[in-house]
């Protein structure tokens, strides 16, 4: 689709997969493929997702929170506790948008039921861009 969008029940379907799938994540992707120059996806996510601690190489990440509540938390190269940023939809005055810079360790916790967030990033997709922290060095 070359004008792509979405709307209520697109995010009511997302979380329908979401609900079906054993990960218990879904994503609708608004770029075109992996080789994309900028990757735009809106995600959903169950409460109980681990997400790795991770860091990308290649460029900063923007989130931006739609529904639920979540935390953002960094994490120095050596795996400590650097910085927590608690996230809630524009309409609850608090922080719904934050940009993670390039080579920041961080993953979510997530404190609702689901969330549902807008995700940027450069692409093209490549794992190589993309560094999972050992989960026995990092300290929370």
């Amino acid at each position: 689709n070359r004008f792509p969008s979405l709307d209520y029940n697109d995010l009511k379907k997302l979380l329908s997969i979401t609900n079906k799938n054993i990960i218990k994540k879904a994503r609708f992707c608004l770029h075109k493929s992996k080789s994309s120059r900028l990757h735009k996806m809106v995600i959903a996510h169950k409460k109980g997702v681990q997400v790795p601690l991770h860091k990308h190489l290649h460029s900063e990440e923007l989130l931006l929170l739609l529904h639920g509540k979540l935390k953002l938390l960094f994490f120095s190269g050596s795996g400590h506790f650097r910085k927590e940023v608690c996230m809630c939809p524009v309409t609850s005055k608090a922080i719904f948008i934050q940009v993670i810079p390039k080579n920041t360790y961080h993953t979510i916790n997530i404190l609702t039921d689901y969330v549902i967030f807008l995700e940027i990033i450069l692409g093209p997709f490549k794992p190589k861009n993309m560094k999972i922290m050992n989960k026995n060095l990092f300290c929370y």
